[in-house]
């Protein structure tokens, strides 16, 4: 199925991994098992996922995990602000960069190897490599009263079926970037299936509207359309109406 040994690294910090309560698995932990689960479904067979447990409960960088990602199709960053704020996972996610860009590029087919996981909102994203701030992220949270909630079934049902959906959204995606990677682009595969597909751009809504958009993205993409914006919209005004009318 693929030419890397293993399909996936999660990149996270290691108090985002901390459980809500004694009786629980992290936060981490479960995403993991859960991610492995529903992309071994969508791959049919076992999805070769891997991560530091950083057993030692600090950020330490691992020099043997670089040497890992040349043989490491994608990267899936926890974003936090904790993340955002280490040297060690910041380190990790450029390191994967550079050895992606030898082997196949960061961008396949305006498809980027790095998927990013918002578990939290963070301020900013600058100390991320610019390749990774303009990808789309995966918003893991939902707001109550304007304060944000992790999707955790700690939290109640509602939760974990957010939860649910979000990995299920993020685990065919990831499938779809590995076969992309595993197959021969002139062999008449699925890419060139797609290239018949039209191509739609999907407006942005309001907040209240977010999960509805999200289900009608996830539909058109499984049935093969491309869809608009791939990449995260300019803050400012002018860029901003600049990309969507280049996009248009």
């Amino acid at each position: 199925m693929t030419r890397f040994a293993k399909d996936l690294f999660i990149s996270y910090a290691h108090i985002d991994n901390l459980p809500l309560t004694p009786e629980q698995k992290g936060w981490i932990s479960r995403f993991h098992a859960t991610l492995e689960a529903l992309l071994s479904m969508r791959l049919g067979q076992a999805a070769q996922i891997w991560r530091d447990n950083k057993l030692q409960g600090n950020d330490v960088f691992a020099e043997e995990i670089v040497d890992q990602f040349t043989q490491t199709a994608v990267l899936v960053s926890v974003l936090t602000p904790r993340y955002l704020n280490s040297d060690w996972c910041t380190r990790e996610i450029r390191e994967f960069c550079a050895s992606a860009e030898q082997r196949g590029g960061v961008v396949v087919d305006n498809k980027a190897r790095v998927f990013k996981v918002l578990k939290t909102p963070v301020d900013s994203q600058e100390s991320l490599p610019a390749v990774v701030r303009d990808v789309l992220g995966y918003e893991f949270f939902t707001l109550e009263d304007g304060a944000p909630l992790e999707l955790d079934p700690a939290y109640g049902e509602k939760f974990a079926q957010d939860y649910n959906r979000k990995v299920g959204k993020l685990a065919w995606d990831v499938a779809q970037l590995l076969k992309k990677l595993a197959t021969d682009p002139d062999d008449g595969g699925p890419d060139a299936q797609a290239a018949a597909k039209a191509t739609i751009y999907l407006a942005e809504c309001s907040y209240d509207r977010k999960e509805a958009r999200e289900i009608l993205e996830g539909d058109l993409r499984r049935h093969g359309y491309t869809v608009l914006p791939e990449q995260r919209l300019p803050w400012d005004e002018a860029d901003y109406i600049a990309a969507v009318e280049r996009l248009l």
